[in-house]
């Protein structure tokens, strides 16, 4: 007489790994139409249903520098990392994504000091820090080759960098997570997307700059 095949796996194991499995695949769907400019309008059945048009943001819920895509970032993974902080708190905490877009600035210029030979003090703060990286990359000075005017404009744009890192440090320290505060962060979610909206400026140009200085031969590719 022939005996009923034994199930491998539970109905309550079953039901575990299809639910798991449809929060996997819908959590990557989610993230593809986010990519996309596509944002959640409304939820049916616990599902999320996305619609067209303008973003909170413009770097969106999920702000991506795509470091990986940087050749001179042999090693981005604090980069990453800070990254992380900052997704995770635009919402949820927004003193600790302030606090991590002024340390994402100060870990690339490290880096680029790092990397071409430059020495620095330990500790020292992200205004001197940015100070030695605009000095290296020559960001006041020929900003436009060949063109004078041109060059006097950006220098003035440059200028602003420098404005909006200090700002930024400051921000840090008045709405961030520095210096063990006595009370709870006023910080909202819009101070947050201010100081993540300057570092993209700031970070993105340093980065393309550093890039074009190599290119150039204005700079050795890796210290000497």
């Amino acid at each position: 007489m022939a005996t009923p095949d034994r199930e491998l796996l539970s109905r309550t194991a079953r039901n575990a790994v299809r639910a798991l499995m449809s929060d996997l695949v819908a959590g990557a769907i989610g993230e593809y139409w986010e990519n996309e400019h596509f944002a959640t309008a409304e939820y049916i059945s616990g599902m999320p249903v996305y619609a067209g048009g303008s973003r909170a943001t413009f770097h969106g819920a999920r702000p991506d520098w795509k470091f990986e895509s940087r050749p001179l970032l042999t090693d981005p993974r604090v980069l990453h990392e800070h990254q992380e902080r900052i997704r995770a708190g635009l919402e949820r905490d927004p003193a600790a994504a302030i606090a991590s877009c002024k340390e994402l600035v100060e870990s690339l210029c490290k880096i680029i000091l790092e990397q071409q030979g430059i020495e620095f003090p330990p500790g020292e703060d992200l205004p001197p820090l940015f100070k030695r990286v605009t000095m290296l990359l020559g960001l006041n000075a020929d900003a436009v080759a060949d063109h004078a005017k041109a060059s006097a404009t950006v220098v003035k744009i440059l200028r602003t960098l420098t404005t909006t890192v200090q700002g930024l440090a400051e921000l840090r320290n008045q709405l961030g997570l520095g210096h063990g505060r006595a009370a709870p962060s006023p910080a909202l979610t819009r101070h947050a997307r201010l100081a993540l909206n300057s570092t993209v400026t700031v970070t993105e140009f340093v980065l393309d700059t550093w890039q074009d200085r190599i290119d150039r031969g204005k700079l050795p590719p890796r210290s000497q």
